[in-house]
């Protein structure tokens, strides 16, 4: 089976209801297509986390449900989210993260380096 290793970009609505229907679907694409997804590194507006077995993302969203925030879990790393994907294992990003409409801002830059 191939698995993929994934970065999340924000943990907002899009990319925690992202994993969940990703995780809910885990034996089809496993069975069906041979992959599966191990999200590695998360962010939210505080900051990034890497973990590279990966999150158990039902806790992960359940720790953010309650008011959680990034930088008070146990893999919290210093730097950004670009730096850190430049510096890990990472096959693809889900980028949900606040744009810059003008500039397309950091989401922008993710999105280049991630090509």
């Amino acid at each position: 089976m191939k698995i993929i290793n994934v970065a999340m970009n924000g943990l907002g609505s899009v990319n925690k209801t992202l994993s969940s229907i990703s995780n809910d679907k885990r034996d089809v694409l496993a069975e069906k297509y041979g992959l599966g997804f191990n999200i590695v590194m998360i962010s939210d507006s505080s900051g990034v986390a890497y973990n590279g077995d990966g999150f158990d993302m039902n806790e992960i969203i359940i720790h953010k449900n309650s008011g959680g925030r990034v930088s008070e879990l146990a893999d919290f790393k210093t730097g950004n989210f670009l730096d850190i994907i430049k510096a890990t294992d990472i096959d693809v990003v889900w980028e949900a993260s606040p744009v810059n409409f003008e500039t397309g801002g950091e989401a922008f830059d993710i999105a280049r380096e991630a090509l």
